[in-house]
């Protein structure tokens, strides 16, 4: 059991005081120290975060993380299982040159597989799971993180031309968004994110203890606590074929990629539809005035049939008036009724009765009737003035 701490009374303190619990049973509880994350570049092959770098500012923001917030110990990024541990303390530390590391405390169940498992060195490496504010372009200031840009995310590659993993370029990884846990994988991000053994543990002794609690490193630095990244763990498929959650990942990616394209591409597409419908509009209102153009020319046409109309009437109006006229003469002298309000056709019909009728006197023909010499004298003079109506 070389990895366990031994729970010094000030480790002890720092595990109430996570755990918000002052009457822990100690004998139930076992604890290690990891090294969970550094200014080292990650290995994440084949995603956009292979070759990340986190600054020693970024890991010392995550530090402050854990006095507000709790940071459980997950297996295997497994997120819907409950938590077998807590993180109770960390630190950014000196490591190599050019280098630092970030150290964290954390504890689980004595008697759980877990345990056993770090005991027997089966499980000695960690992997954080953290989300940053900034993933900044390692060869300019472009920011991955802001949301305009997450196209550029799923391209890989910034508006100022670097791509990704290509020529060294890389992102840089900086302040802390959130953290959300500490995973006990079977391999890490990197080379160093592991669970260290008795000879290389620095928190957890009693000199970095009591250097810890004036707030200082033992290389005279300030003390911070933890911020993280992700790493991906292995799985295994139905067919019992090993397979790795990276590449899962990066079929993921690269579906996302696709996506964004097909994105892309909806978006022009909907570009092209707002563009038709703004010449179709046009369209509208061109087919609207050739409409109004062509009410204009048939109201035009027909004002000018209605004044040929008009005109032909009154040039016809002195015969309409010279028939009605005769009309009334061969109505008075068959004896026929004219009414006052009558149709062309009513008109015509009663001069043609009223001719049958006068045809069929007979050519100076007077009345025998009683008393008719003054109307024979009247007839002589009408047959006289209509003499047009008489007959052979």
């Amino acid at each position: 059991m070389s990895k366990r701490l031994e729970l010094t009374e000030a480790l002890k303190q720092k595990i109430r005081l996570a755990s918000g619990n002052e009457d822990l049973d100690f004998n139930l509880i076992a604890a290690y120290e990891a090294v969970a994350a550094s200014t080292r570049p990650i290995t994440q092959s084949r995603t956009a975060y292979d070759g990340s770098v986190m600054s020693e500012a970024f890991l010392s923001e995550m530090a402050t993380y854990l006095e507000t917030n709790s940071v459980p110990i997950l297996i295997m990024h497994e997120g819907y299982m409950l938590p077998s541990g807590k993180v109770f303390h960390s630190a950014v530390l000196d490591a190599e040159v050019g280098h630092k590391d970030l150290n964290a405390l954390f504890y689980i169940e004595s008697d759980s597989a877990e345990a056993k498992k770090i005991d027997l060195g089966i499980i000695d490496e960690v992997s954080v799971g953290a989300l940053p504010e900034h993933a900044f372009c390692s060869e300019c200031d472009f920011d991955y993180m802001k949301p305009e840009n997450e196209m550029s995310f799923y391209f890989r590659e910034c508006d100022n031309g670097h791509a990704l993993g290509e020529d060294g370029a890389h992102l840089r990884l900086t302040k802390l968004s959130s953290w959300k846990e500490l995973s006990l994988v079977g391999k890490g991000a990197s080379d160093k994110p592991k669970i260290v053994g008795s000879a290389k543990q620095r928190l957890g002794k009693e000199r970095y203890q009591s250097l810890a609690a004036s707030n200082m490193s033992a290389n005279g630095i300030e003390m911070a606590y933890l911020l993280c990244s992700a790493t991906l763990p292995e799985i295994n498929d139905d067919e019992g074929t090993d397979m790795n959650l990276l590449e899962v990942t990066q079929q993921v990616s690269s579906l996302s990629a696709d996506k964004a394209k097909l994105e892309v591409k909806f978006e022009g597409a909907e570009l092209a539809l707002e563009a038709s419908k703004v010449e179709v509009a046009s369209l509208l209102a061109k087919v609207a005035a050739l409409e109004l153009k062509q009410a204009d020319a048939v109201e035009t046409e027909v004002a000018k049939e209605l004044a040929t109309l008009k005109l032909t009437v009154e040039g016809e109006k002195p015969l309409h008036d010279f028939f009605n006229a005769q009309l009334k003469l061969a109505a008075v002298a068959a004896e026929l009724e004219l009414k006052d309000e009558m149709s062309i056709e009513e008109k015509i019909a009663l001069m043609q009765n009223a001719q049958v009728k006068l045809a069929a006197i007979p050519r100076g023909a007077l009345s025998n009737e009683p008393n008719a010499a003054q109307a024979n004298l009247s007839k002589v003079a009408m047959l006289t003035r209509n003499s047009a109506f008489q007959t052979n």
